[in-house]
């Protein structure tokens, strides 16, 4: 099961590589690497919510900005707290399984209120508690820093080089595992679920727990994902908790296409074109992307990497 796990990253990885090499030549800009395993990640945790279990999350981003600040407070007290560059170095190295940790312990409360939803219900559900989130973020700026944001310094004498380690190799370790989960016993239950929820429950399965479960094992990873854009950019602000940045890892996810494990990672290379290479000639590549996702659901409805038909 591991090696399947390992090859199906294998396009992934590779999507990873293009986009590095890209950055290294100059043909984008630097940070678009960082900005596509952020959104690559966010992309395939919603495919485990919508593709594999039917469940369209129009928030999903709110627990990558709960990782993000997570990350950002903490990094904050180790700085004030003079922490050595060795010390320094195992903080940042486990921050992003402490973000998706607290995105996860966030999300249990939310995915248990919403484990006997679905479809239309489900989807608004989020859509509301989204809003609600970023409207509490707006008016606490104690803990969220209001427009300023919370900042943090992602070296602390480790230097530049190590976060970009920690983000690779926390991606690809995540990749890897959502590669395992999408093959095991726990997804062909939220298959069972998606297709006819019933049925699934006459078989033994119970369809509330594991509701439940997939939204915070999902939460987890977006959150994971926070941790990766905060350590690149060194700040997060309560914007992070818009539903703009959920509808983009909506955008990204049908692009590519949510039945297939590499579709959202395609669905994120060709938004980050848009938002890079399209910005590059016009500042109205929002509308470019646009016409490309109607013209994707018109005549690719699901998704440039459609399922096989076997």
């Amino acid at each position: 099961m591991s090696g399947v796990a390992l090859r199906r990253c294998l396009p992934a990885a590779s999507c990873a590589v293009a986009w590095a090499l890209a950055c290294r030549w100059g043909w984008v800009p630097s940070s678009a690497f960082a900005q596509f395993l952020v959104l690559s990640l966010g992309a395939t945790s919603l495919r485990l919510l919508a593709g594999t279990t039917g469940l369209f999350s129009f928030s999903h981003a709110i627990h990558a900005a709960t990782g993000a600040y997570a990350v950002a407070w903490t990094m904050r007290v180790l700085s004030e707290g003079n922490a050595n560059a060795y010390g320094a170095s195992v903080a940042l190295a486990v921050m992003p399984l402490i973000a998706a940790i607290v995105a996860m312990v966030v999300a249990w409360p939310v995915g248990h209120l919403l484990k006997t939803r679905s479809g239309t219900a489900y989807a608004m559900l989020t859509f509301a508690i989204g809003e609600c989130i970023h409207l509490v973020a707006l008016a606490a700026p104690t803990v969220f820093g209001g427009e300023a944001g919370v900042s943090m310094d992602r070296t602390l004498g480790t230097g530049a080089d190590f976060a970009w380690i920690v983000q690779c190799a926390w991606w690809l370790l995540a990749m890897i595992a959502l590669a395992f989960i999408d093959k095991s016993a726990f997804a062909q239950g939220l298959r069972a679920v998606r297709d006819d929820a019933l049925r699934a429950q006459t078989m033994g399965i119970d369809a509330p727990a594991l509701r439940r479960r997939v939204n915070v094992l999902a939460a987890g990873v977006a959150g994971l994902a926070g941790a990766l854009s905060v350590i690149e950019f060194e700040i997060v602000t309560p914007e992070a908790y818009a539903i703009s940045h959920s509808s983009i890892w909506l955008i990204a996810m049908l692009l590519g296409g949510m039945h297939r494990f590499v579709g959202p990672v395609v669905g994120a290379s060709l938004v980050l074109l848009c938002s890079t290479v399209v910005a590059q000639w016009t500042s109205a590549w929002p509308l470019v992307l646009g016409a490309v996702f109607v013209a994707g659901v018109l005549f690719r409805p699901q998704g440039v990497i459609a399922p096989s038909r076997a």
